[in-house]
């Protein structure tokens, strides 16, 4: 798609050919002989004329925009209070102690590294391939020692700083689930919330944890709702209950390798379900004790 031309003339032409016009219009005599107009001087000092009320009008259009571009380059207050900084701006802020975070590099002063101790945010802006990653992602992932979660679909990022990461005592977790680079970074790790509920039934002392680890799974799995709670509760309840009992069936019997997927096609089931639940209680299908006892 081409762009509308611009409708604006070269000024200076326009300067010089106005004065060219005026004084053309001076030097052929003057406009108005006796009770004639003179038509030569006439037509020139018009021309100028309107070339003079080009050339203010112009000026004053770039008056404007200039005006305009310079006040952008300013905060106003009214929709944030957000500009560049200059480094006299943030050289109070910046530490010199290792070990803090990377934030970035002044404009003014490329080789500066920002480094502050502070929790922020960064936001870097760039095309593909600019080296938005290599110059801030990759630095700020090395250079902050505290616990982070990243973000990486590729996962290119998991590629350049998993081994870095670890050679600094770091504990890396790599969720990967679709396999990619594994010959690089190793297998996925997992995450199963059901892992909690099967160490607390394996683990010494675990029994006295079980159940408030059990409500507070179901009350994540069904939560109170935020309008309407209405006097349903009891009913509520009750289906939480039914999780507890399902995630402890599936969990017993499947340890580690049970999941939540397990639980819900385990409600879902209402014969597997009710035949598990008789099997704890120690009764038939006729409801009578059963031989095996509960």
């Amino acid at each position: 798609m081409r762009s509308r031309p611009d409708n604006h003339p070269n000024l200076v032409g326009l300067v010089i050919l106005t004065g060219l016009l005026g004084w053309g219009a001076f030097q052929t005599g003057p406009v108005v002989v006796g009770n004639d107009i003179q038509p030569i001087p006439a037509m020139l000092g018009a021309i100028a004329f309107l070339g003079v009320i080009r050339i203010a009008s112009e000026t004053l259009q770039g008056i404007a925009q200039l005006t305009n571009w310079l006040s952008s380059r300013h905060a106003t207050g009214k929709e944030g209070t957000a500009l560049w900084g200059k480094f006299k701006e943030l050289k109070n802020e910046l530490c010199l102690k290792q070990g803090v975070p990377f934030w970035g590099v002044l404009v003014e002063k490329p080789t500066k590294g920002l480094f502050a101790d502070l929790s922020s945010v960064a936001y870097v802006i760039g095309p593909s391939g600019s080296g938005k990653g290599h110059t801030a992602v990759v630095p700020m992932i090395l250079s902050i020692m505290a616990s982070t979660v990243t973000m990486d679909f590729k996962p290119e990022l998991l590629v350049l700083c998993k081994r870095a990461l670890e050679r600094m005592g770091q504990v890396v977790i790599a969720l990967n689930p679709f396999g990619m680079y594994e010959d690089i970074v190793g297998g996925t790790a997992r995450l199963n919330p059901l892992d909690v509920i099967v160490d607390d039934l394996f683990r010494p002392g675990g029994l006295r944890d079980l159940f408030d680890d059990c409500k507070e799974l179901a009350m994540q799995l069904y939560p109170e709702p935020t309008e309407g709670k209405g006097d349903d509760r009891f009913w509520r309840n009750g289906a939480r209950k039914l999780i507890i009992i399902a995630v402890l069936i599936v969990c017993m019997i499947d340890a580690h390798d049970g999941t939540l997927g397990d639980v819900s096609r385990l409600i879902e089931n209402r014969r597997a379900f009710t035949d598990n639940l008789r099997m704890i209680a120690g009764v038939d299908i006729d409801d009578r004790p059963s031989a095996d006892g509960p």
